[in-house]
């Protein structure tokens, strides 16, 4: 298992995705940490073994029974041949950043910077504040190469985010309004989608349960939120309603309700119950839908 931004476990189903390749990890000095992996092979949640695909390949690609794919390259498509990532992350005196290198061969390069700062005031709430940049590229790509298309756009790979966070925090919960922007871009791959081939989505401070800017396109997003620990920190309660204004998918807002239960008495066991209210837009035929989702984890 991995985690970075955007290629790491996206375990929201419980079941991680995992990884074949090599990983290397130095601290040349306390708080920086650097971090350098090759990848050859993934396992979704969803396989029965390693493979050399990705997201954007068919279900049954070479066998491998992927799910909840955006399939936009043809069977006979070459075999994904890995990525590699360089990563420098330090964490000190309330900061907490990161840059982030990746190749993902045939697929797109992308940079990704994000920095967050946590005034320490001595009281018992934090203000915090956090921003992130992302850009990616890639000429004579592989969607290049069989002419697919991503909202019915296509070209080389042109994408660019950006977004920031403000908040508080204290040791009982936290507040925060965050917002994102992916910029359009003419002529290009999905008019200048995202290029995950894991799917990862989270890094984007606007994200939320079933809603992102990964899935939705270029537009924009604005989301609040909050948590609190409740009864000895044996419940946390997170809420919040996030709004998405996109280029290719249209408008949609929602609301989400997160409870998540500790109990004392068996240690490592966690009982978790996700809900989120969407009033529908064009990706789910224009209808609203409440979507729940119960988890039970006993880690051991």
């Amino acid at each position: 298992m991995i985690n970075t931004p955007w290629m790491g476990p996206r375990d929201s189903r419980m079941l991680p995705q995992t990884f074949q390749g090599m990983f290397v990890r130095i601290t040349p000095v306390s708080g920086l940490n650097l971090e350098a992996m090759r990848i050859f092979r993934w396992k979704s949640r969803t396989s029965d073994d390693y493979y050399k695909d990705n997201l954007y390949y068919d279900t049954n690609y070479y066998n491998d029974p992927l799910y909840d794919v955006t399939a936009v390259l043809p069977k006979n498509a070459g075999k994904f041949q890995g990525t590699l990532a360089l990563g420098a992350i330090y964490k000190a005196r309330g900061t907490d950043d990161q840059t982030w290198y990746y190749n993902f061969y045939q697929f797109a390069q992308m940079f990704y910077g994000s920095a967050a700062y946590t005034l320490k005031t001595g009281a018992e709430f934090f203000p915090f504040a956090a921003v992130q940049y992302m850009r990616e590229w890639q000429v004579n790509s592989v969607f290049q190469k069989y002419d697919a298309k991503l909202f019915g756009q296509s070209g080389s790979v042109n994408a660019t985010l950006w977004g920031g966070k403000v908040g508080v925090k204290s040791p009982s919960g936290k507040l925060f309004v965050a917002y994102n922007a992916l910029t359009p871009h003419a002529g290009s791959f999905g008019g200048g989608a995202i290029i995950s081939p894991y799917g990862n989505y989270k890094a984007t401070y606007s994200s939320f349960i079933t809603d992102n800017l990964l899935a939705f396109g270029p537009g924009h997003a604005w989301r609040v939120a909050a948590s609190y620990r409740l009864g000895q920190k044996q419940i946390i309660l997170m809420v919040g309603y996030v709004h998405f204004n996109t280029n290719y998918e249209g408008r949609t807002h929602g609301v989400y309700l997160d409870v998540t239960y500790v109990p004392k008495m068996l240690k490592g066991f966690t009982v978790r119950d996700q809900v989120a209210i969407d009033n529908g837009l064009q990706a789910y035929v224009g209808r609203s839908f409440i979507y729940n989702r119960m988890m039970l984890q006993y880690a051991f």
